[in-house]
């Protein structure tokens, strides 16, 4: 079975003074994985954790290694790296532009954001931007992505939660 095999190395876009952990393409190749049809998500998994293994060996961190196979309608994707913890999207996915917003994304004008425009091979799948902010929009070539702030976060659970409170009252009528 035939595979792309990506090698992205961790780093870092600063936009609007928010650091954006990301993944750097690196290398882009097609290999091949031996496999038989049904096993083939273990098949990718385990040349995977060989490469995996094969880095750490070299003592490299900082990177992330994805397979990517397609059987018919069906896309196989398996993962791995020594970094980033904490997801900000479902798989890699390239970074178009970025939108940081200081206040709630309730209170925002979408028409009105400052988008930031990101050129490379830049990706986003995991860890935790660092910064001012209340949200980031992040605009992928999968969709966009909306990351709260740990502040932001913690004002929506109480919000829910003060809902939630409102609603359990309201039934005791």
């Amino acid at each position: 079975m035939k595979a792309r095999k990506r090698l992205y190395e961790v780093g870092e876009v600063e936009v609007d003074g928010v650091k954006l952990p990301v993944l750097i393409l690196k290398k882009s190749e097609t290999v091949e994985v031996n496999v038989k049809k049904k096993d083939s998500a273990d098949a990718l998994s385990t040349a995977l954790m060989k490469d995996l293994i094969e880095l750490e060996e070299k003592g490299v961190e900082g990177v992330y290694v994805e397979y990517v196979a397609t059987s018919g309608k069906l896309e196989i994707r398996v993962g791995g790296g020594r970094g980033l913890k904490g997801e900000l999207s479902k798989w890699p996915t390239k970074l178009k532009r970025v939108a940081v917003m200081r206040e709630s994304p309730k209170e925002v004008d979408l028409n009105s954001l400052k988008w930031h425009e990101v050129s490379g091979e830049v990706y986003v799948y995991e860890g935790k931007p660092k910064g001012q902010f209340k949200a980031l929009l992040l605009d992928t070539e999968d969709g966009a992505y909306l990351i709260l702030s740990d502040e932001a976060l913690e004002e929506e659970v109480k919000e829910w939660e003060f809902e939630d409170e409102g609603a359990e009252e309201g039934e005791e009528d």
